[in-house]
């Protein structure tokens, strides 16, 4: 039910952008089965394998419930409100890395520095502008899409210096 969800975000990311090309809809298909195949084969993945799949999946939909996303080049905040939301709301019981988070007792610092790193991801990424025509609203969601995932790779990266390290050197 979940890996259905997250294609059909990713479809309708591809359906409001609104270009018309039967080969990007095709591509867009192919994309969200990849997301679909990968959700279910999450337990031979990483465990922040699963919060990337639901960020850019819900989370990338969330952008959009804010109509101004598109027309926006320097960010909106208020985009960026949906998309932790759509996003890291269904990622604290979903994603195992949040949940190893709470376990820990770390989950607020974590989900912090998640969405800290993931806001200044966007933030930077929205400085590039590029694309014209109905190509410029691909160009920059995939533009916004790259700033937050490369934004949470840095926060995760973040999170295990801070955090898991602590973790790992205490049992040893």
């Amino acid at each position: 039910m979940i890996a259905a969800w997250l294609g059909v975000s990713v479809f309708l990311q591809a359906l409001l952008l609104g270009v018309h090309s039967i080969q990007y809809y095709a591509g867009a298909a192919c994309v969200a089965a990849l997301v679909m195949v990968l959700w279910r084969s999450r337990a031979c993945l990483n465990p922040h394998v699963d919060m990337l799949l639901i960020m850019l999946a819900s989370g990338g939909l969330g952008m959009f419930v804010y109509p101004a996303h598109l027309a926006c080049a320097t960010g909106s905040w208020r985009s960026y409100g949906w998309m932790l939301l759509f996003g890291l709301a269904p990622a604290i019981p979903l994603a195992r890395c949040l949940r190893a988070a709470f376990r820990r007792g770390y989950l607020m610092w974590a989900l912090s520095i998640d969405a800290g790193a993931m806001i200044g991801g966007m933030w930077l990424s929205s400085r590039i502008h590029g694309g014209h025509g109905e190509w410029a609203a691909l160009t920059h969601h995939l533009t916004m899409l790259s700033g937050m995932t490369v934004g949470m790779l840095l926060g995760m990266w973040i999170r295990y210096a801070t955090f898991e390290s602590r973790s790992h050197q205490s049992a040893i």
